[in-house]
């Protein structure tokens, strides 16, 4: 599925987040759909992502 409309308006936090995630080991990645098939099988399912503003701390941002 496409990522929610909240992570398509930061972009730049959701690249921080996953550049961040996939140095300290806990995500793989970048790949491709044909990757994926490869590494996975045939069949699929991601989950959208999206940024909310974190309670009580203006500017500050998590990727759910």
């Amino acid at each position: 599925p496409k990522n929610h409309k909240s992570a398509l308006d930061h972009l730049d936090i959701i690249h921080a987040y996953c550049n961040n995630e996939v140095k300290l080991g806990r995500m793989s990645g970048p790949f491709t759909k044909a990757q994926i098939h490869d590494i996975l099988g045939r069949h699929f399912v991601s989950s959208p992502l999206g940024i909310v503003e974190k309670a009580g701390k203006p500017g500050k941002f998590c990727v759910v």
